[in-house]
């Protein structure tokens, strides 16, 4: 995946979808090969000096000046970013093998000090409106009723 898979900006919607897309297909995988004793781990690299922002690789949609303010900084970003990215995809390979020979490996793991900021960020952020709107948000429910449990 990617950090792309837990978070998005501007300009780079369609890439996350996917990303998100994968995310969560993943998890649902890693809880149906669980009783087999198969593992998911789910990378989520930054950037790592890849072709992925080469100039015959990074494609983007056709520019349209009203999109400039949200969308052109992200673009000239991504393209300044080829051959100067921080990850280097060889430590990162080991570091993938590394945790998967641990028992506790997780679910998911951020590659990358910009991805551990980033994710860190994200789910905080994410955490502090779930604690902000609960009481809005369990007010959705029949009154009286007791709370759903799942099997998972």
């Amino acid at each position: 995946s990617s950090q792309g898979g837990r978070m998005s900006f501007p300009a780079v919607g369609s890439y996350s979808a996917g990303k998100f897309a994968l995310e969560g297909w993943s998890e649902a995988l890693a809880g149906e090969v669980a009783p087999f004793g198969i593992r998911v781990l789910i990378a989520e690299p930054s950037r790592f000096r890849t072709a992925f922002n080469a100039p015959d690789v990074l494609n983007t949609a056709r520019q349209s000046s009203i999109y400039d303010d949200s969308v052109s900084a992200v673009r000239a970003n991504m393209a300044e970013a080829d051959g100067v990215q921080e990850g280097d995809p060889a430590r990162a390979a080991q570091v993938i093998r590394d945790v998967l020979d641990t028992p506790d490996a997780p679910l998911r793991l951020p590659l990358g000090a910009e991805a551990v900021r980033n994710l860190t960020r994200v789910y905080r952020s994410g955490l502090d409106d779930v604690e902000k709107w609960a009481s809005v948000s369990e007010s959705a429910d029949f009154p009286g009723l007791p709370p759903a449990v799942r099997a998972f």
